[in-house]
């Protein structure tokens, strides 16, 4: 498998919570891919989110997300800290100055409950997975040449 099919299948696992699938590919990646595979999964989120607040990019939207975020994983998982999960999300908005704010390992961390709550909440989502992949593809290739 080369390297954008693993990163592929990979965050395809990732976002669609496949435990499972997710650690037999992880196993494959290698500790030099990491790096690499991070930004190939921000950049996955980036187009996803940019997909998810397409029709309302206001901050109410954005809170009304988070807010049934929460509440829908109130009892799975550790809880969410809906500031961050707000200012992540804000980010990818174009308000990138509240990134100063979350910690890197912080901004990592949440990409993927939110990315997964996406999937889980948005049939249409699901369906332009191709299309996600294809643009992060793109723009990982913008910042690493």
């Amino acid at each position: 498998m080369g390297e954008m099919e693993l990163y592929r299948e990979l965050s395809t696992a990732v976002a669609l919570d496949d435990g499972h699938k997710v650690t037999q590919l992880d196993a494959n990646l290698g500790e030099g891919n990491r790096a690499r595979f991070s930004a190939f999964l921000t950049a996955f989120f980036y187009a996803v989110v940019e997909y998810q607040f397409r029709a309302d990019r206001t901050r109410g939207a954005v809170v009304r997300f988070v807010d049934h975020m929460r509440d829908t994983r109130a009892e799975s998982g550790p809880p969410l800290k809906p500031l961050i999960v707000e200012g992540v999300i804000r980010a990818v908005l174009g308000e990138e100055h509240l990134l100063d704010e979350i910690p890197p390992n912080e901004q990592v961390m949440y990409e993927v409950p939110i990315l997964q709550h996406i999937f889980v909440q948005s049939p249409p989502a699901r369906d332009r997975m191709g299309e996600f992949l294809d643009s992060a593809e793109v723009m990982l290739g913008k910042t690493t040449k």
